[in-house]
């Protein structure tokens, strides 16, 4: 079971920031650019790898956040009901979890700025970072098993990559918008999907982590991992 006392410091951040992220890796392991993206392993590979996906900012107020477990240990919720922000802390967890969880590192970690506001972020991310991706996860859809195959008007992959997540469990379902929107035109050949990641009442102050789905139907899994 994941322990989420060690990531309060990233619970009760305002917005997520490189400062909240040190801890988690070596600073030679990150790059940057001017618009606040946050790039992980790309300084030194070369080969093509899976590149993971989560957003640092999310809707909710200024006011501090005070992250509870409720009394059956299920779920996880703001003590203070002014939300936490897990659209989309829990992808960001989930990515941290996954690092450690494969010491090997064998693949690469985008956290976008301003994905909540049209995707600024991701608008800036230079197609040379991910056109050669073996395949980009974004990690921030709501529920327990959904897996995003359209997000908009946009198609993000194929129907033999979904069908690799429907015989993991997950379901396919309609999107609206990710960074994949942005992503998809500068690396059209690569198979993308956003993966529910355990969240529910997004954007709202009562919204709650499941804490079961997290575990169970987040890629820090390995079998998730290799599709």
């Amino acid at each position: 079971m994941i322990n989420f006392n060690e990531y309060r410091e990233i619970l009760e951040a305002k917005e997520v920031t490189i400062h909240n992220l040190l801890k988690y890796f070596k600073k030679n392991e990150i790059d940057y650019d001017a618009y606040g993206n946050i790039y992980i392993n790309f300084k030194k590979e070369t080969r093509k790898l899976p590149i993971l996906v989560s957003h640092l900012d999310n809707v909710l107020g200024d006011e501090d956040r005070k992250p509870v477990y409720s009394l059956d240990g299920k779920t996880i919720f703001c003590a203070n009901n002014v939300g936490i922000g897990f659209d989309d802390k829990a992808g960001i967890i989930a990515i941290i979890e996954l690092w450690k969880a494969m010491p090997e590192h064998n693949f690469r970690i985008i956290f976008t700025a301003e994905e909540e506001v049209g995707g600024i972020g991701a608008d800036y991310v230079e197609p040379s970072r991910i056109d050669q991706a073996q395949y980009i996860l974004e990690l921030d859809r709501k529920w327990g098993k959904d897996i995003i195959q359209e997000s908009g008007f946009t198609r993000l992959c194929s129907e033999s990559f979904a069908k690799k997540w429907e015989e993991l469990g997950f379901k396919r379902a309609s999107g609206t918008f990710t960074d994949l929107n942005k992503f998809k035109p500068k690396a059209t050949k690569v198979e993308m999907c956003n993966l529910s990641i355990g969240y529910y009442n997004p954007h709202q102050k009562s919204e709650y982590l499941n804490i079961k789905e997290f575990e169970n139907g987040c890629p820090y899994c390995r079998t998730y991992y290799n599709v």
